[in-house]
């Protein structure tokens, strides 16, 4: 069975807009969401 998400879908959908719509960089997106890998953002997007 696979692991519960450790991140809600609205955090989620909130990360890739601040990066796709507002032009954000990931970097600083994961940094201020508490997103602990940048390369879970990046997959995300």
């Amino acid at each position: 069975m696979a692991r519960p998400s450790k991140y809600s879908p609205e955090l989620r959908r909130r990360a890739v807009i601040e990066v796709i719509e507002r032009g954000r960089p990931i970097v600083d997106v994961a940094r201020d969401l508490g997103i602990g890998s940048l390369e879970t953002l990046r997959n995300w997007v």
